[in-house]
């Protein structure tokens, strides 16, 4: 969940960010870091917890 909004922070988005618009730089980390923490907080609530396995029989 994090890989899809925020694994690649200082990559291409920063460079053109950095090309386009200096000003933005800040506000452009800050909104990819806090749009994966919501995704993995999201997927934790969301995805099932794994259940026990069920007791073998003799």
């Amino acid at each position: 969940a994090f890989a899809v909004s925020a694994a690649f922070v200082f990559g291409d988005h920063l460079g053109f960010t950095a090309g386009v618009e200096r000003g933005l730089i800040l506000a452009m980390i800050v909104g990819k870091l806090v749009g994966g923490i919501t995704a993995v907080i999201l997927a934790c609530k969301v995805t099932p917890a794994n259940a026990p396995a069920p007791a073998k029989k003799k």
